[in-house]
């Protein structure tokens, strides 16, 4: 799909001219539109009783003074006007708005007049000025990557005529998007589109990853797509670890989830060198892999264990972001972790009770055997450290309770270090893609201490999201640490649930932040 801006109306071959008005019924953007144009628009609007709502939309096949438009489509913006400015969660609304019309009419080709400050500028980076038009075409394009997904891999019934794969451009509709943008703005705003079209690249990948399920996802599959990313970009290479390599290392606690499945354990080291200077230290991400998640013993209720597939988004959102960096072209380095593996129940599963040992040699006592991605993540944890990183982040999809705490639309950040922490809340924020800080301190560690070994995998029921980045806290010791828990945000629940991709906008918007502050 191509995003671009162009500086006329009559660019050629668009059949849809998207237009956008406010709750007053008034066109907020009208560059080369005639008086008479711009009239009728407004006119039709009040006979659909149209009233400029967020995400309300509009359309018309014919439009006195407009001519090579097969049809004019109208957005509401709600309150926007020079004094207001939408929220991103606003912006989000009429891109998904705008989707559902595109696919509806059957439109192929755009040219938009969106308004390049529809939002405000963030404050959060006052020293690099405003930065208003880039965050809304990066922030607008992104949405409408989002909204247009579709995963459809497995569905032979439905499936177009023409045999094209899910998701590509022409089974939703569009093949491009021009935007018509000020000559002073499009520097900024053809910025955000690039950014956007990386980003989203890398989204797309842990959402199609997240949505497939465990009998093609294994861990096997997951290392296979690291070492696909190192054919499809030079500046990649990848290494796997198995099982043997992993007990040479020491890995007692991962390798024990891992016991009871015939798909055996994999941890994927999937490094992308972009930075100058080769030695570099690298930022590292360790992604949570469970491609399958029963519960073990401590068997999960089978409703909703279907969606236990999901227990792999954080590593598919670590591939996702190595991806978003390469399409980035980041001056960095960056080593992704991928921990695959399968949480099932046999004789050779682990049972609670056992007691492991860990790479960093502390023991743990298993209390429950659904408690297994801290246990996965305390060895490749501890992994991490032998890269000498600047800073490591892990994501998971690490327990309940932060679903219970945040709900579905916070990713839960955890950090001994407030201002490691609020970066990424930060980051976050700017692009949409937000988390909250949660509380990590000694009390929550003295929860993890074990009876009978070092610690315990499993606390009390109070304060479970907590405890859990307490348990991983003892495996971070030689390096800056964040943990990000995304059980709540990694994938939209219920009868059509979907992976987000979350948070990888979050993590690469991170990175930005950290390259800039390095300038």
């Amino acid at each position: 799909m191509l995003f671009n801006t162009v500086n006329t109306l009559a660019h050629g071959k668009e059949d849809t001219l998207v237009l956008f008005a406010n709750n007053e019924r008034k066109l907020v953007k009208t560059n080369e539109l005639s008086e008479q144009t711009v009239n009728a628009v407004e006119q039709l609007l009040v006979l659909d009783n149209f009233k400029g709502s967020v995400g309300e939309v509009s359309h018309f096949y014919q439009v006195a003074g407009l001519s090579g438009f097969t049809r004019v489509i109208v957005v509401g913006l709600g309150k926007f006007d020079a004094e207001n400015s939408l929220a991103p969660k606003s912006l989000k609304t009429l891109a998904n708005a705008l989707v559902k019309k595109l696919v509806e009419v059957k439109a192929s080709a755009l040219t938009l007049l969106l308004p390049e400050n529809l939002l405000a500028d963030s404050g959060l980076y006052p020293e690099y000025g405003s930065d208003s038009v880039y965050r809304t075409a990066l922030l607008f394009v992104e949405a409408i990557n989002f909204s247009r997904y579709k995963f459809k891999r497995f569905i032979t019934l439905d499936k177009p005529e023409d045999g094209h794969a899910d998701n590509c451009s022409c089974c939703t509709g569009v093949k491009s998007y021009h935007f018509l943008v000020d000559a002073e703005h499009v520097e900024a705003f053809e910025a955000g589109l690039l950014d956007a079209r990386c980003i989203s690249a890398g989204v797309k990948l842990a959402r199609d990853l997240g949505n497939l399920p465990g009998n093609i996802c294994t861990p096997r599959y997951l290392a296979d797509q690291g070492e696909k990313l190192a054919r499809d970009y030079e500046n990649i290479t990848t290494n796997v670890l198995d099982e043997h390599e992993m007990e040479a290392l020491g890995m007692g606690c991962y390798l024990a989830v891992g016991k009871g499945s015939s798909n055996r354990p994999y941890l994927t080291v999937v490094k992308y060198n972009g930075a100058p200077d080769a030695n570099q230290r690298p930022y590292v991400f360790v992604g949570k892999g469970m491609t399958f998640d029963t519960g073990g013993y401590s068997l999960k209720p089978a409703a909703s264990m279907e969606e236990m597939k999901y227990d792999m988004c954080g590593a598919a959102s670590v591939l996702g972001l190595v991806k978003a960096v390469a399409e980035l072209n980041l001056p960095i380095n960056l080593v992704g972790l991928v921990a695959g593996c399968e949480n099932l129940i046999s004789s050779t599963s682990y049972r609670p009770g056992d007691i492991l040992k860990s790479m960093n040699g502390l023991t743990v006592e298993v209390n429950n055997t659904d408690a297994e991605g801290r246990l996965v993540l305390c060895d490749a944890l501890t992994y991490a450290g032998s890269f000498n990183p600047l800073k490591v982040v892990d994501i998971a999809t690490l327990t309940g309770a932060c679903m219970v705490a945040l709900g579905s639309r916070l990713t839960g950040v955890f950090s001994s270090d407030d201002n490691f922490a609020q970066e990424l809340v930060t980051a976050g924020n700017y692009v949409d893609d937000r988390g909250w800080h949660l509380p990590l301190d000694d009390d929550f560690r003295a929860d993890m201490r074990g009876n009978h070994a070092d610690l315990t995998n499993a606390g009390s029921r109070f304060g479970g999201a907590s405890t859990a980045a307490a348990f991983l806290s003892y495996f971070t010791k030689d390096y800056d640490w964040a943990h990000l828990d995304i059980a709540g945000t990694g994938w939209v629940s219920g009868k059509h649930h979907l992976a987000t991709g979350r948070p990888v906008s979050l993590m690469a918007r991170w990175l930005q932040d950290q390259i800039m502050k390095q300038k």
